[in-house]
């Protein structure tokens, strides 16, 4: 015979309010509707974005001894919550003491508890195992490591993705980076930090430009173009120049174009006369423009390297590579990181390399592109990109 003591359960209605309900109550409210019904998306979603106040309400009752109705309110929120109460609850509190936002916090922990092995994650999470030497200076496959811990591969792959829009911002990738290697944090500025030193995060096609010391393309461009015309004017030439191009939708300064206008300047003016290395200094008067701090002298000198004296034809698979170079170690002086990771958030593959050892992964892990300096550059602007192969 069903027991018709007035025990009572909390349900929680859509708008948060508390209804007491005996048994006796909710069972002819069953029979009233036919069936049981499960609650509803809205209502899980409800239950969700509240939780917290009743997970915190568990928390008082933790290790008392648990009536039929408390019992049942566990097991309404289990199937809403899709894992483990007290598992959640201590993922939650974790991420708070990494100082991770409550918001996200509660988004993180929600979607671990998702998976079935959620205490597993935040047995990891306590005890960290993938340190910063086990992923520097080869490729690391993240994946394939944290599955073994009990991590979804999906699941990895989210967190490498998740970020929040905060001043400073937080990227992809560094909520999860602070998440899974060794003694990693957030950083107050910079990406993460390790052992007291930080560490930049950089996805596929991050651009390496921070918020100063950067210049725009038209600022560029308009140093290129006013460096060849003083170029002109020095040498009296009578040589034509297109001024107008400033202002245009003008692409031609684009370093991968096959008509590049700097060579094919370069050529008409050696033609002329003039020395290779006012070429040089043109040259890198642009790359200035672009890199506001960067030494003009030293810019020149290996820039010259990659002029042809006679033809004035540019070696441009080098030229590319030293730009690439200087442009990388260029963002880690101002950034002021020593080491970078970068990660492949399609497979799951990380590395970290020291910034002073670039050179020795560009081209075979490293591929750098080079922005555009026309007014229509895209995203990437008129700065370099960094992928892992």
């Amino acid at each position: 015979m069903e027991n018709q003591n007035c025990e009572t359960v909390t349900q929680i209605d859509g708008s948060g309010v508390n209804l007491k309900l005996t048994y006796k109550q909710q069972i002819e409210l069953k029979h009233k509707e036919n069936q049981a019904k499960p609650l509803s998306s809205d209502k899980i979603k409800k239950v969700k974005s509240n939780g917290l106040q009743f997970l915190e309400k568990i928390k008082v009752s933790k290790g008392k001894s648990m009536s039929r109705a408390e019992t049942l309110l566990l097991k309404t929120l289990y199937q809403s919550l899709g894992n483990n109460i007290e598992t959640r609850i201590e993922i939650f509190d974790y991420l708070l003491t990494c100082k991770i936002p409550e918001n996200a916090a509660e988004i993180i922990s929600d979607k671990i508890c998702k998976y079935d092995d959620a205490d597993k994650i935040l047995y990891y999470f306590k005890n960290r195992t993938i340190s910063i030497d086990d992923i520097k200076s080869n490729k690391f496959h993240i994946v394939k490591a944290l599955s073994k811990k009990g991590f979804n591969p999906h699941l990895t792959l989210w967190l490498l993705d998740y970020a929040w829009n905060t001043t400073p911002s937080i990227g992809k990738g560094e909520v999860a980076l602070s998440l899974i290697l060794k003694n990693a944090k957030l950083a107050k500025t910079g990406d993460i930090e390790i052992n007291g030193k930080v560490i930049e995060i950089k996805g596929l096609s991050a651009r390496l430009a921070g918020q100063s010391g950067f210049g725009n393309h038209s600022e560029i461009k308009k140093a290129w173009v006013e460096s060849f015309q003083n170029i002109i004017d020095n040498y009296n030439l009578n040589f034509k120049f297109d001024h107008d191009i400033i202002d245009k939708h003008d692409n031609s300064f684009n370093l991968t174009k096959g008509n590049w206008r700097i060579e094919i300047l370069s050529k008409d003016l050696i033609k002329l006369g003039v020395n290779r290395i006012d070429i040089a200094k043109a040259v890198a008067k642009g790359i200035k423009a672009k890199y506001k701090n960067i030494d003009l002298e030293e810019t020149t000198t290996w820039v010259s390297i990659f002029i042809n004296k006679k033809t004035g034809v540019f070696d441009k698979k080098g030229f590319l590579r030293q730009f690439a170079i200087a442009g990388f170690n260029y963002y880690a002086e101002e950034e002021a990181f020593d080491t970078m990771i970068c990660y492949n958030d399609h497979n799951g593959e990380v590395m970290a390399i020291d910034a002073d050892s670039f050179a020795d992964y560009l081209d075979e892990d490293i591929v750098i592109s080079m922005g555009g300096y026309g007014s229509h550059g895209g995203s990437q602007g008129p700065h370099h990109s960094i992928t892992l192969k």
